[in-house]
């Protein structure tokens, strides 16, 4: 399986939940006060580094890249569609088993497809935001009052929570049917050869 290439690598930062969670209720109890302004940088950088953990495990779950599930998706949809003009008795039983159970996993990838395109362009989109509030705190921006920072913070790390949920849902169901998609790509490929499913849509 080809892994998502990632331009700019994180920091391994991933914290054990427990730990995690004990930071982060420190750091959200103090951002509710001001108070000098290392400190303020200081505590803003921490739980930036937090959230930026929690986009590492989010972003370790893409083991597809967004080409590789888009032509398994349309490389299916060709055959499938295919196949409704090759008759029955061109079919052998073990044909018609594989053209089913192969539909079944098409029809997973048509409805997964775009959601999984949709959470990597998120954590994309996580990564860049994350990177300018790291700006902006090193910048001194939040080093008299944090609330600004607070109030940003608390709303990314929601949508992260979020957006790894939908991640850890798609992957699982991918994962799942990954061993029979693998199974079939051999008989469906000698049965596009056979009546010529990868040509235009239907046989010649």
């Amino acid at each position: 399986m080809n892994r998502m290439f990632w331009p700019l690598t994180l920091p391994n930062i991933a914290q054990p939940c427990g730990k995690w969670l004990f930071i982060f209720a420190l750091i959200v109890g103090s951002c509710t006060d001001t108070g000098s302004g290392l400190e303020n940088r200081k505590i803003c950088q921490q739980f930036n580094d937090s959230l930026f953990g929690q986009l590492n495990k989010t972003r370790a779950l893409y083991v597809y890249s967004m080409e590789e599930i888009s032509q398994r998706k349309e490389r299916m949809d060709v055959r499938l569609k295919a196949l409704k003009f090759v008759q029955a008795s061109d079919l052998s039983e073990t044909d018609q088993q594989n053209a089913s159970l192969y539909n079944s996993i098409f029809r997973i990838y048509r409805d997964l497809s775009e959601r999984y395109a949709q959470t990597v362009l998120r954590s994309e989109e996580h990564f860049y935001t994350l990177k300018g509030l790291s700006k902006a705190i090193q910048a001194g921006q939040f080093d008299q009052d944090r609330s600004e920072y607070r109030n940003e913070a608390l709303k990314l790390e929601k949508v992260l929570k979020e957006n790894e949920a939908e991640a850890i849902d798609i992957t699982q169901r991918l994962r799942a049917v990954e061993p029979n998609y693998h199974r079939l790509e051999e008989p469906m490929q000698e049965l596009a050869d056979r009546l010529n499913l990868d040509a235009a849509g239907s046989p010649n």
